[in-house]
């Protein structure tokens, strides 16, 4: 995944309607938490719609989640190779 891509998906959670998100089983919409504005509304056959709904829910946490992780561990990626490399050019020099 590329820094523009990811940089898209962060976009496109700021966007979104803020959260937190639930799901109310009984209406099968995945709402605001306060005021209560519909986010969307979850149909889909038998019982699978309550873990459809309770997955779309999360989203609005869980992605910025990962982006935030992501970022992370890639500015460790990036410390220990600048590390590596910096080790390489000393004994280079010797």
């Amino acid at each position: 995944m590329t820094d523009e891509e990811l940089n898209e998906i962060e976009a496109r959670a700021r966007a979104a309607t803020p959260g937190p998100w639930i799901y109310k089983n009984k209406s099968r919409e995945v709402v605001n938490d306060s005021p209560g504005f519909l986010v969307a509304r979850v149909h889909c056959p038998s019982l699978k719609f309550i873990r459809d709904g309770n997955f779309i829910a999360h989203v609005r946490d869980d992605v910025p989640a990962l982006v935030r992780e992501v970022r992370r561990l890639r500015e460790i990626i990036k410390n220990e190779i600048d590390d590596i490399l910096k080790e390489v050019n000393e004994e280079i020099e010797l």
